[in-house]
């Protein structure tokens, strides 16, 4: 994990990122965030947060940032 203040990344690897990948999308549309796909990457944002989820193979890239 590497980060600075109000900004995370967060790497590492699944045996199904895939499954992953659905299940926080449902955690953070269950939390009220507004989930926009674009080219295989998802973004999600509330009024204070921004979270990207990417996968390249079994890696999961998981990023946060305060708005």
């Amino acid at each position: 994990m590497t980060g600075d203040k109000g900004a995370y990344v967060l790497t590492y690897r699944s045996d199904d990122p895939k499954a992953l990948v659905a299940n926080y999308r449902t955690a953070l549309e269950g939390a009220s965030y507004t989930v926009v796909d674009v080219a295989g990457v998802f973004t999600a944002t509330s009024d204070k947060t921004s979270v990207s989820i990417a996968t390249s193979g079994n890696d999961v890239v998981l990023t946060v940032a305060s708005l």
